[in-house]
């Protein structure tokens, strides 16, 4: 019985060698991509800093994601930091999800608001995308959310698309307030005051 405790525990201290000595780990991956999420917020706040090199990167990530770039770089780089040290600030991944897609529903409900007259322009996306080299003028979801409003809009038409993602903001938000409600550390704080 002893030697197969002792086995066991080998086999455990071996994988966990060969996991220590392996170049790509998820440590290095989330470093990694914290360093590249940091500096590509840093050129988003200040182009002038990294100069023509940096215009041209805030153009194409402005263009692609529009102002969403701003707080899809802030999650990407605080998933990686808690990723690299093992630990989350959010304690239910569900409502931090229920957040982000209320926000983004809502970014969308703003982005077909405010490029209302553009949809029947056959140039739309390129105008999405384009958006992003004139900084303040540039579209609220950029290309990638002004294809899939494009689409809807498509499907169903303008004020059937506002309608549909003021649903879906509305949906998601009703959620998170419940995921909120429910939640242990709401439930704890509330038999306290009591």
């Amino acid at each position: 019985m002893k030697e197969k405790v002792d086995t066991e525990k080998r086999e455990k201290k071996n994988v966990k060698n060969k996991k220590e000595n392996s170049l790509v780990t998820k440590e290095s991956i989330c470093a990694t991509f914290a360093v590249f999420c940091f500096l590509a917020f840093l050129i988003l706040c200040a182009p002038v800093i990294f100069g023509a090199f940096g215009y041209g990167i805030r153009a194409f990530l402005t263009g692609v994601f529009g102002y969403l770039a701003y707080p899809l770089l802030l999650g990407a780089l605080y998933l990686s930091i808690m990723g690299l040290i093992g630990k989350r600030l959010v304690k239910r991944r569900a409502i931090g999800w229920m957040i982000g897609l209320t926000a983004l529903f809502l970014a969308f409900v703003v982005h077909t608001a405010v490029s209302y007259t553009k949809f029947d322009d056959g140039k739309y996306l390129s105008y999405c995308f384009n958006a992003g080299e004139s900084f303040p003028k540039t579209t609220v979801a950029g290309w990638a959310g002004g294809a899939i409003c494009f689409g809807l809009v498509k499907l169903v038409s303008e004020v059937g698309a506002l309608i549909i993602w003021s649903l879906l903001t509305i949906l998601f938000g009703y959620i998170t307030v419940i995921l909120c409600k429910k939640s242990p550390k709401v439930a704890e704080n509330s038999k306290e005051e009591q």
